[in-house]
């Protein structure tokens, strides 16, 4: 060996020497060549690059030599002679390979295939059966195979260690070919790993760490290794397991990066193998809920645990078979393969071919490279002075306009000296645009020289760099500055400029597409904003071509830190709102709905629906439902909300950071639920706002409602184009010619009795045709119940009932009773809820005129039955009039006030049941027919019922009150007190309490009341009432004290600072204690406020 390394030294002699020479030249003395001023070895950097490439072109030039030697003078044979006595097994294997390599001339990459002992590879190479011979020698896909009997590797036989070493000799010494072995495939079965003990699997582990550590010192370190699992089929469920996964993914392998460890390889080999049947895992429960087969099922629920076992066994042995230890030759592990498809007859497997293919992969240029070129050189001899030639011209040529770039450089870099600068102008302004036109100027000047060592090349990249630079202190800053500052303010901004400026910061950051024509378009927009006028118009489309610059840089360049907070701040406002309402706002943005025609009064009825309807809000007839609410705008959206959902949930996921796309289902479902309840509020608020004109004017609200009832109604007529509009059906997605195609057939099949018939499947109904069903059913009524043909006739008979009743009040003549408001209102409250207000203002019309003629009826009626006594009986009479002299007669009163008196009479005649009287104050009934009576005569009325209650019990014609005096205390000088009131009399003089009862009225006509006291000084003070009244009178002028006891007050009388005070009961509850509440009843009021009606 040391010979011919010294014979192959000799020989490269003195092409070693001329190398070192040329490269000590290079590194000494390079720097001193220069061309045209121009050193191209100035740096060493320079100079060990050149060294390098000599290096590596002699290199290469001495290995195409030895190949091309060993090509001409090919390695001897194996000496067939033995040199000592051997075996029959050592002689059968020496001859096998001597055969082998004379027949294969150790051209071919030979590769070793090693397993246990007793292992079965003919499987893999398409043999029915493990062969006993220790070594099987095939070709497998332009590749030499040699199958190692797994006995060789045993050591536990001393025949067997001596044919292992053998056949190791005997590979070595051929293995000057420079094709042996390539590489080494280790074979291990499945079953046997998953069935084997720890001290099994120790025993092999040892045994191939050192039969491949033996490989690895003979045929060179890290030799590769291919690691093959062979009859993976025979797992528990790892056939019924991969059945689920793809074709292509059932051959399942792991790669490792040769750079690598093997300790570190294998570190991670048990959790890359549970990652290859990952999605077998996610997937277990719908496999099992799908697989008939109890035992099948049974298997499939192993098969995770089981590979898990796997995995963990093959990761023991291959860490204790391939570890590597410093000082110790060892192989490198380049891939684990599972084979489960055994070979066919003569055909090697599928897995086999693969690990083969990936070990050694030949190249791809050289040949090519090779055959090109070599038509070059017989006419060297010409090319190279014309090469020459043309290369010198052009060198001429560059260095003239290099140096009139140059010059024009420094005329630049002088006037970018001379004028001021400022690093830190907060805006854009003239200077700085000059500025960077300098610098662009330049820069583009000395972009023009394209040789890689031309003059410029340094002042190139200095400029080039200087423009960047520029660009990104001035502009990019400036537009990072805007977009910051505008997400500073997030909560003033709308949704849709928070949503593009943070999808614009973050496209800076590198979140997203990189959209520049956006970008630019916001910037310019914003610059020429805030720049205004200060600006030229060529300053403008300067710094345009600026921005477009920058642009093309930050396509390229890397993201740019952003502000974390200023994001997630603007998020969250986004997020405040759910982002299917976000998403339906955009979309109805990017619908155009300028070709759709809206739904209107106008559109509808043409000019004469502008005389019969009107809108509340006063918005014109012209204007009603937007035209993506009709029928032709429910199907555009449908139509278009899926594809422009899947785009902006994209959008969405990007800009609000989200780890993955939401699901389109779900959302689109919302989306078309706001869109199905924005449908239906666009309707209801046209109804609701939709109401017949002209009711404000009484004159011609008969006409209108004639017109409304006619056979061709123009009601009708809006109501069925409405329901049209508000009658869809679900859209259902278009099939193509294949699946119309497959529908003909199963309906073919079905009519010929080949397939049993499909019932159909009745799709849900549509909300909007739903919400509005009411009004579809109420205009589809046919007759003899239809209900528009109804409402028509009582619209008619209201028409004529209110015409009646104005020419009534014109002619102050009573009106004839009528039930068509009633029938109206019954047939108002049939119909669909959105149609009832507009009928319903109908309603309302016809009852003002019904409550219009109602109180100039009653308004008469007081007039003549009750004014005129309650003005003569009562006006400024007491009790009534406090201070006046004059009492009210009690036949006056009775007639008035009494159960059949005036004033009850006249409530049942023409206030029976309208009144509500359990309230306070009373009010008229819901829905009563009496409208327009005045407070004031209501609170009148009340307090004639409360005087009725309280004069009159029981329903008497006659007032009458029971009451009952007792004395309480007196004054000490007060001696006796007395009080007489028709034929009873009270006496106290500080002795036992007694009382008195007394009844008003009195039985006398001129009935008096006395009441006196006796002083201890002799003196004696009366007081005296007279009349109907009096009792009241003596009342009114004592104080009066509450007590617990409704039916029961203290009453002090004051006789000159001497106070009597005495208990009065009455005899029933509601009686009164004075005239206090007979003065609420004033009938004046009434008379006043039917004078000012009148007039």
């Amino acid at each position: 060996m040391l010979l011919r390394a010294m014979k192959t030294l000799l020989f490269a002699c003195s092409a070693l020497l001329g190398l070192v020479v040329m490269m000590y030249l290079v590194l000494m003395h390079g720097q001193r060549l220069a061309v045209d001023g121009y050193a191209p070895l100035a740096s060493v950097v320079s100079r060990l690059l050149l060294c390098a490439g000599l290096a590596v072109l002699a290199l290469v030039l001495w290995l195409r030599r030895r190949r091309r030697t060993k090509e001409t003078d090919p390695a001897p044979l194996i000496d067939a002679a033995p040199q000592e006595a051997c075996s029959d097994r050592e002689r059968l294997l020496r001859e096998r390979l001597q055969a082998w390599f004379q027949r294969a001339s150790g051209r071919l990459p030979g590769f070793l295939l090693i397993g246990p002992p007793g292992l079965d590879k003919g499987p893999l190479l398409g043999l029915s059966g493990n062969a006993n011979d220790d070594l099987r020698c095939t070709t497998v896909s332009g590749f030499a195979l040699f199958d190692i009997n797994g006995s060789l590797l045993s050591p536990s036989q001393p025949e067997q260690a001596r044919l292992w070493r053998l056949l190791l000799d005997e590979l070595k010494q051929a293995e000057v070919g420079g094709t042996l072995p390539r590489g080494i495939l280790l074979v291990l079965s499945a079953l046997q790993l998953h069935k084997a003990s720890v001290a099994e699997r120790d025993q092999l582990a040892l045994m191939l760490r050192a039969r491949l550590e033996e490989l690895a010192s003979r045929f060179g370190n890290a030799l590769s290794v291919q690691v093959i699992v062979s009859g993976c089929e025979q797992l528990p469920g790892y056939t019924e397991s991969l059945a689920w996964l793809a074709a292509d993914r059932r051959e399942l392998s792991l790669a490792f990066a040769p750079a690598l460890r093997n300790r570190d390889l294998l570190a991670t080999l048990g959790p890359r193998m549970r990652a290859l049947i990952a999605d077998l895992h996610s997937t277990a429960l719908e496999r099992l809920q799908r697989e008939p087969d109890v035992q099948v099922r049974s298997m499939l629920f192993g098969f995770t645990p089981m590979w898990r076992a796997l995995s963990m066994s093959l990761q023991a042995v291959l860490e204790t078979a391939l570890a590597q230890e410093r000082g110790i030759a060892q192989v490198a592990l380049q891939s684990v393969r599972f084979s489960a498809q055994p070979a066919t007859v003569e055909s090697p497997a599928p897995v086999l071919l693969r690990a083969l293919h990936t070990c050694w992969r030949p190249g791809r240029l050289r040949t090519p490279m090779r055959q090109g070129l070599a038509w070059g050189s017989s006419w060297a001899h010409v090319l190279v002075p014309a090469i020459s030639l043309m290369l010198g011209l052009l060198l001429l040529s560059l260095h003239r306009d290099q140096t009139r770039r140059l010059e024009h450089a420094d005329q630049q870099i002088a006037a970018l000296q001379q004028a001021p600068h400022h690093a830190n102008t907060p805006v854009l302004g003239g200077d700085t645009l000059l500025r960077l036109d300098r610098l662009a100027h330049m820069a583009h000047t000395l972009d023009q020289g394209w040789l890689p060592w031309s003059t410029g090349r340094q002042l190139q990249l200095h400029a080039a760099q200087a423009y960047a630079h520029a660009l990104e202190q001035q502009v990019l800053a400036d537009l990072l500055q805007r977009l910051e500052d505008r997400l500073r303010r997030a909560q003033t901004l709308s949704e849709a400029t928070l949503r593009q400026s943070l999808s614009l910061y973050l496209m800076l950051g590198g979140e997203g597409r990189f959209d520049a024509q956006a970008l630019g378009e916001w910037y310019a927009s914003a610059f020429r904003d805030s720049a205004g006028s200060r600006l030229s118009d060529a300053q403008h489309q300067q710094f345009d071509e600026h921005l477009q610059r920058l642009l093309k840089r930050l396509a390229l360049s890397t993201p740019r830190p952003l502000d974390r907070g200023l994001i997630e701040q603007a998020r969250n406002q986004l997020a405040a709102e759910p982002v299917a309402h976000r998403l339906y706002r955009q979309l109805l943005e990017q619908v155009d709905d300028r070709t759709l025609s809206e739904f209107s009064i106008a559109s509808v009825l043409g000019a004469g629906g502008l005389l019969l309807f009107t809108k509340r809000s006063g918005e014109s007839q012209a204007r009603g439902v937007p035209g993506l609410y009709t029928v032709e705008g429910h199907r555009r959206f449908s139509a278009r909300v899926e594809p422009m959902l899947a785009l902006a949930l994209v959008q969405e996921r990007r800009l609000m950071g989200q780890a993955e796309v939401l699901s389109i289902k779900p959302i689109k479902d919302e989306v078309l639920a706001l869109y199905h309840q924005a449908y239906i509020e666009q309707w209801e608020a046209f109804f609701d706002d939709l109401q017949v004109s002209g009711l404000d004017q009484s004159e011609h609200v008969p006409r209108r409602l004639l017109q409304l009832a006619q056979r061709d109604s123009p009601l009708l007529e809006l109501l069925h184009a409405a329901a049209r509009h508000t009658q869809l059906s679900p859209v259902l997605p278009s099939h193509g010619l294949l699946e119309r195609a497959l529908q003909k057939g199963e309906h073919l099949q079905q009519r010929v009795g080949l397939a049993q018939p499909v019932p159909a499947v009745t799709p849900l109904p549509h909300p909007v045709t739903q919400h509005f069903k009411p009004l579809h059913q109420w205009l589809s009524a046919e007759a003899p119940a239809s209900t528009s043909e109804q409402l028509l006739l009582a619209l008619k008979d209201t028409a004529l009932f209110i015409d009646a009743s104005q020419q009534g009040v014109r002619q102050k003549v009573p009106m004839d009773a009528s039930d068509s408001l009633q029938r109206l209102r019954e047939e108002v409250e049939q119909l669909p809820a959105l149609l009832q207000p507009m009928m319903l203002d109908i309603v309302q019309v016809g009852q003002q005129h019904v409550q219009q003629h109602t109180r100039h009826v009653l308004e008469r009626a007081w007039a003549s039955d009750v004014a005129p006594l309650c003005e003569r009986a009562l006006s400024g009479r007491y009790p009534f009039d406090g201070d006046s002299d004059t009492q009210v007669s009690l036949d006056d009163f009775n007639r008035l006030f009494a159960a059949d008196g005036v004033l009850q009479r006249f409530v049942e005649q023409h206030l029976d049941g309208q009144l509500d009287t359990r309230s306070r104050p009373w009010r008229l009934n819901e829905g009563a027919s009496v409208g327009g009576v005045s407070a004031p005569l209501l609170a009148t009325l009340e307090n004639a019922a409360q005087l009725r209650d309280s004069f009159f019990p029981a329903g008497q014609h006659q007032a009458q009150l029971a009451f009952e005096l007792s004395p309480l205390m007196m004054s000490e000088r007060i001696a006796r007190f007395t009080l007489d009131y028709d034929g009873a009399r009270l006496n106290y003089s500080h002795g036992p309490l007694g009382s008195a009862l007394f009844e008003w009225p009195g039985k006398a006509l001129g009935s008096e009341i006395r009441a006196s006291v006796t002083l201890l000084d002799g003196r004696t003070l009366i007081r005296k009432s007279t009349g109907p009244w009096a009792w009241f009178r003596l009342i009114d002028q004592a104080r009066q004290i509450p007590t617990e006891d409704p039916e029961a007050r203290q009453l002090v009388f004051d006789f000159e600072g001497e106070e009597v005070r005495l208990q009065l009961r009455v005899g029933r509850a509601g009686a009164p204690f004075d005239s206090q509440g007979v003065r609420r009843f004033d009938c004046a009021v009434i008379n006043s406020l039917i004078e000012q009606s009148k007039s």
